[in-house]
């Protein structure tokens, strides 16, 4: 419901100020952007993906791929800029307005146990830097009781 509350007050602004052709080409131009956004980033993590060599592609399959994706990045920067200026700062304002009400609902699902706590992984000199420790030995906090099952 509030996802659609940005547009639809957008679009009054507009219909209060213009005519009905107006309009239309207006919601048509910033449905165009505000698709073509998340299509920009999902053919560049494509090519992210092609170029970091994590699958083995070859021959004129990498060829393929790499084509698809490119002219999909090209379509993407196309619309959006047939789109105008204002379709775009206005759809920058839509996704932004998005962003802010995920990171709310993430954090809420974060809550409520729906999505699990992010982990932060420990530096990589932290494991360099603990004693080692001789076969048998327990470790330091784990307590008397661990100390005497382990002598």
């Amino acid at each position: 419901m509030i996802a659609a509350l940005l547009p639809s007050l957008l679009m009054l602004w507009r219909y209060t100020s213009s005519s009905g052709l107006t309009v239309f080409t207006y919601l048509v131009d910033l449905t165009v952007v505000t698709v073509a956004i998340p299509h920009l980033f999902s053919a560049c993590a494509q090519l992210t993906y092609l170029v970091s060599r994590r699958r083995r592609v070859q021959g004129w399959l990498l060829a393929r791929d790499l084509l698809i994706s490119g002219v999909s990045v090209l379509f993407s920067l196309w619309v959006t800029f047939a789109s105008g200026y204002q379709a775009v700062y206005q759809a920058l304002v839509v996704v932004l307005a998005g962003v802010i009400l995920y990171a709310f609902l993430n954090a809420r699902r974060e809550d409520s146990g729906q999505i699990p706590d992010p982990v932060d992984n420990p530096p990589d000199d932290a494991a360099a830097q603990e004693p080692a420790k001789a076969p048998g030995q327990a470790p330091a906090d784990a307590g008397p009781a661990a100390s005497a099952a382990a002598a």
